[in-house]
């Protein structure tokens, strides 16, 4: 069947599914039959439904860097940088750094100076985060951070990445990593999350900090003017 005839069937069948696993196998589909604007608008509407979804920006951002859509990459760009990824995924917040630096570049260099500004607050913007934590130890142990946040969702080991968008980065301790100069880190960071309280137990799983004690850096409106820092 022409390629053409392809697309018509599948997106037909999308207002029956209704299902956006189905959609993102529509996506790959038309990805791999070279229909690669296609496939991003796809992913642009899974990604509006589901922000948190890993394949679908990992996905994309291939997609994107291939076509060098301008439009494209804005979105897939702003979309990874505007969250935090749990450890296993880091490397899709570093592609898209990368990238977005040489988007902008680009559009400095082909003249289109106005657009690589509004990109660069773009991406500033979603760099920005409500809530940072930090927990540092120093010592033979591992401790863990439990964050209840104001929706009742929890953040925790058993659930690093919540649907009030909070996430848990690192799972450090003295058997299993090496310490920096510091010591031993584990971060909780949240994007864009919901005004109100914000509970952090900080759980002793193995062995004795130094001085049985640890430092707890808080930080809220990161990167912005009104920023606020609390170390206990």
């Amino acid at each position: 069947y022409p390629a053409a005839d392809i697309q018509r069937v599948l997106l037909s069948a999308l207002d029956f599914e209704g299902d956006t696993r189905q959609t993102f196998k529509i996506a790959q589909y038309l990805a791999r039959k070279g229909m690669k604007k296609e496939a991003l608008d796809l992913l642009h509407d899974i990604a509006k439904l589901e922000p948190n979804r890993y394949d679908v920006f990992a996905l994309a951002l291939a997609l994107a860097d291939e076509t060098q859509d301008v439009d494209a990459l804005r979105w897939v760009c702003v979309g990874v940088l505007g969250k935090a990824w749990p450890k296993e995924h880091a490397a899709l917040f570093d592609r898209a750094h990368l990238l977005a630096r040489a988007t902008k570049n680009r559009l400095n260099q082909e003249g289109r100076v106005i657009e690589s500004k509004i990109f660069e607050e773009q991406i500033n913007s979603a760099m920005l985060r409500d809530i940072v934590v930090r927990v540092n130890w120093t010592g033979d142990a591992d401790l863990d951070i439990r964050v209840k946040e104001p929706a009742g969702t929890v953040c925790s080991l058993s659930n690093p990445q919540t649907t009030s968008g909070g996430v848990l980065l690192g799972d450090t301790s003295s058997s299993g990593s090496k310490a920096s100069i510091d010591g031993y880190s584990e971060y909780y960071v949240c994007s864009q999350g919901y005004a109100g309280q914000y509970d952090v137990l900080i759980r002793r799983v193995l062995g004795t900090p130094s001085g049985g004690k640890a430092t707890v850096e808080i930080y809220t409106d990161y990167g912005t003017p009104e920023q606020s820092y609390i170390v206990k």
